[in-house]
């Protein structure tokens, strides 16, 4: 059985900003740093087209394919880590 340890923890934040404001900051930051924005998923207006109810939540995938290759040809399971994550 695998245990948590800091390399499996997850961080909260509390954003002061509305989701969409969130999202806009974040999006304009890893474009700043020169990453690669991979996807912006609205999960709650997918649960909507599923007839559901969801609060605000929108999944925001990026990172760097020059740095995350290499961390993946050396450990593929990196790969189920990657590429970044932030759920807002």
């Amino acid at each position: 059985m695998a245990q948590a340890g800091p390399e499996n923890e997850i961080i909260t934040k509390i954003s002061p900003d509305s989701v969409q404001a969130t999202v806009s900051r974040l999006t304009g930051l890893v474009d700043a740093k020169g990453m690669r924005l991979f996807a912006v998923i609205d999960q709650r207006e997918e649960a909507r087209r599923a007839g559901l109810d969801l609060r605000e939540t929108v999944l925001v995938l990026f990172g760097s394919p020059a740095a995350g290759t290499p961390v993946m040809e050396a450990a593929p399971l990196a790969a189920l880590d990657l590429p970044l994550k932030v759920l807002i």
